[in-house]
């Protein structure tokens, strides 16, 4: 590939990243707090084909029914991210898939995470550095971002 190819499809996963990942507003302990830096070191990881990234559409009942978790006891986030993490603890053990609340990453923690399939689930609005230095750093696992009801994103490493 010559460089015009590569910086092509650069700005192509760069554009598709700031699209549809929701951002946390808090990045007060990262190391870089250069979005378009952070976008464009996983842009290149997913060109070079250390990872790969899928959009997955699915609809607002794909993990269980919404109501079905409506909770007066908020945990964890705002009650979408609490009723989302609920919904889907439900729907997975219903597919006998064991989740762990908070299970560290090598950097951070994620919402929740299957151990049988090592997935690490991130709901709702997502640390950039946080996501790039575990996209960098980890092997053998897929990190699945679920920034709405209407989609996910795959993070295959």
């Amino acid at each position: 590939m010559n460089w015009n190819d590569v910086e092509k499809q650069i700005n192509i996963e760069v554009n598709f990243l700031k699209n549809n990942l929701d951002l946390s507003p808090f990045t007060q302990n990262d190391a870089i707090n250069c979005n378009d830096c952070l976008f464009r070191l996983i842009s290149i990881l997913i060109v070079s084909g250390k990872i790969k990234v899928e959009k997955v559409f699915v609809n607002n009942s794909f993990f269980g029914k919404e109501n079905d978790s409506i909770t007066d006891q908020k945990r964890h986030g705002s009650h979408w991210h609490s009723n989302k993490m609920l919904s889907i603890k439900k729907y997975l053990k219903i597919h006998n898939l064991v989740t762990v609340d908070e299970k560290k990453l090598l950097y951070g923690r994620s919402d929740l995470y299957i151990a049988k399939k090592n997935i690490f689930i991130e709901i709702g609005t997502i640390n950039l550095y946080k996501l790039y230095v575990n996209l960098l750093n980890m092997q053998d696992a897929r990190i699945i971002v679920i920034p709405s009801d209407n989609y996910i994103l795959d993070f295959k490493l």
